[in-house]
C-alpha cells in the first residue's frame, strides 16, 4: 500500500520527495508550479461542511489540474455522513448521484480525474459502484473511498465497507481518504493507497521534533510531519 502524507503546507512537497496529498483549497490561486509526487483532493469535506455545496467551480478545479499537473486528482465528491446530509438536506443517493455526475463531467475533460465511491452503509458503496459500471466507467483505475475518515474509531466497519466493495470487484484499486494509523494498518491489504494528515492535529498537542525547532507547536512543522510519517510506515510494516 502506498501512503500519501497529507499537507496544508504546500512548500513541503518540493522540500522532500515523498508521496504527498494536497487539497485544492490550498493551491487554487497558486502561481508557481508544484514539482513532486502528489495527488490532488477536491477539498469536499471542508467545502460541504462549511457551505453545503462546492464554492470552487468544476472549471476552476480543472484549470488547476491542467496548470499544476498532479499525478492524479479526485472528482468533486459528496460525503455521506449524517451531518453532511443535514447540511445539504439531501439523501445518500443524491450525494452519490452528484459524485458520479462530477466524475463523468470532469473525466471528459481530463484523464487525470479519478472517481470516488460514496455511501454510509457497506451496501451503499456497492450500489454506487454498480452505478459507475452502468454509466460505463472503466473500473480498471484507482477509486477513492469517501466517508471513511469519520469511521476511524472502528476498523471493523471500514473493513466491512472495503471488503464488500472488493467482493463486488476483486481487482478494484482503492484509495482511503483520511484513514487513521490503526485503521490503515488493519486494512492495508484491501487498499492500494491511503492518505492522512493527522500529524497536523497531533502536532498541536505533541512535540516530536528537535528541541531547537522554533515553532510554537508542530502543527505546521515539516520535521514533525516526517517523524509522524516514519512512525506510520513502521506500523504498516509490522502488520
Amino acid at each position: 500500500m502506498k501512503f500519501y502524507l497529507g499537507t496544508h503546507m504546500v512548500n513541503f512537497v518540493e522540500q522532500v520527495r515523498i508521496p504527498w496529498f494536497v487539497s485544492i483549497t490550498r493551491i487554487l490561486k497558486r502561481k508557481s508550479i508544484i514539482e513532486g509526487d502528489w495527488m490532488l483532493d477536491s477539498g469536499g469535506f471542508t467545502q460541504i461542511s462549511q457551505h453545503g455545496d462546492y464554492t470552487i467551480s468544476e472549471q476552476d478545479y480543472l484549470d488547476v489540474v491542467e496548470y499544476q499537473k498532479p499525478v492524479l486528482a479526485f472528482c468533486q465528491d459528496w460525503m455521506c455522513e449524517p451531518q453532511m446530509l443535514k447540511k445539504t438536506g439531501l439523501t445518500v443517493r443524491d450525494h452519490q448521484d452528484k459524485t458520479l455526475e462530477s466524475y463523468l463531467s470532469m473525466a471528459s475533460f481530463s484523464k487525470k480525474i479519478r472517481p470516488v465511491l460514496q455511501g454510509w452503509d457497506a451496501k451503499d458503496y456497492v450500489n454506487h459502484l454498480r452505478a459507475y459500471k452502468r454509466a460505463g466507467v472503466d473500473i480498471h483505475q484507482l477509486f477513492g473511498v469517501g466517508t471513511v475518515c469519520s469511521r476511524n474509531g472502528d476498523s471493523e466497519i471500514i473493513r466491512k465497507i472495503l471488503s464488500e466493495i472488493i467482493t463486488e470487484e476483486p481487482k478494484l484499486k482503492l484509495h482511503g481518504f483520511g484513514v487513521k494509523s490503526e485503521s490503515m494498518a488493519a486494512n492495508q491489504d484491501l487498499l492500494w493507497s491511503a492518505d492522512s494528515m493527522a500529524w497536523s492535529v497531533a502536532g498541536r498537542m505533541d512535540k516530536l521534533c528537535s528541541s531547537v525547532c522554533p515553532t510554537k507547536n508542530c502543527a505546521n512543522c515539516l520535521e514533525f510531519a516526517l517523524l509522524w510519517r516514519k512512525k506510520n510506515l513502521y506500523l504498516l510494516a509490522k502488520e
